[in-house]
């Protein structure tokens, strides 16, 4: 666990949900590295038994990449579309990218006719507010007030678009330890508005509107200048998302290939679809 921590940036909110993620994600980056070099990664599989693999480096694949700011890395992101049980429509998108969005509204627009859309946050680090916006505005129709930012000298507020053809059906949001920034944003949001019922666990609250300074010695500056609140007021940082339903994945039963959170929502849409 020290390595993990150590490999990772120790950032604020200092609770226990962003610790837990912040590790988790420290076990992240010690997979990717130089195209073809190796890793060994040490494991307990199904049994509970050590394992050991070596693991070659690859170039990514199905992924689209884009610079999300000139003084970071590019950050990648990939879509999963699918139908599941009773045509419910299922959505994931592991950043809010602009190299991303034109697919996850073409996604949206192609399960328009479902009678619920399953949007899977879990995992996403959140992404450009332009793009958490656009995918809002399929969803709402209406130009809602989206979200609020509490400078030191006022509350300025964000609002939707207005979508003349909006998704229609029901609308549950998956969300975990690692649904931060963006995601929270997307997800607090459509919650107050009464749009959509948000699944899993609580987010980090790992929520600021900050800038990013290129410093001369190069290392980079990352400092907040403005609260994020949901339409209802609601204060993200260190608070995050709440989920309306509340699960904890299980790992026997993912080795069984159950995603307790995913059929939580697919259970909850079955109940609202007979009602």
């Amino acid at each position: 666990m020290e390595d993990i921590a150590a490999a990772s940036s120790q950032t604020p909110p200092d609770n226990e949900r962003h610790r837990r993620g912040i590790a988790i994600q420290g076990l992240r980056d010690l997979l990717y590295g130089d195209t073809g070099t190796e890793v060994v990664v040490e494991y307990l599989d199904a049994n509970d038994r050590p394992q050991r693999a070596i693991l070659q480096f690859a170039p990514r694949r199905d992924s689209a990449c884009a610079q999300f700011d000139p003084s970071l890395p590019p950050a990648c992101a990939e879509i999963e579309v699918r139908r599941l049980v009773n045509d419910i429509g299922y959505l994931r998108f592991s950043g809010f990218l602009n190299a991303v969005l034109d697919g996850v509204l073409q996604a949206i627009n192609d399960l328009h006719d479902t009678p619920a859309l399953i949007i899977d946050l879990r995992g996403n680090p959140g992404g450009l507010y332009f793009v958490r916006k656009a995918i809002a505005s399929q969803l709402v129709g209406t130009p809602e007030v989206f979200i609020r930012y509490q400078y030191r000298d006022g509350l300025e507020e964000a609002y939707l678009d207005p979508v003349t053809d909006a998704y229609p059906g029901e609308v549950v949001i998956l969300v975990d330890e690692h649904s931060a920034s963006s995601s929270e944003e997307f997800a607090g949001s459509l919650q107050a508005l009464g749009r959509a019922t948000i699944v899993g666990s609580q987010t980090p609250g790992r929520c600021l509107v900050a800038n990013i300074v290129p410093l001369q010695n190069g290392t980079i500056l990352v400092y907040p200048f403005a609260q994020t609140q949901t339409p209802d007021g609601r204060v993200l940082e260190n608070n995050g998302v709440v989920p309306d339903i509340e699960v904890a994945l299980d790992r026997n039963l993912l080795l069984q290939g159950i995603d307790t959170q995913l059929e939580a929502a697919i259970e909850y849409v079955a109940e609202q679809m007979r009602k």
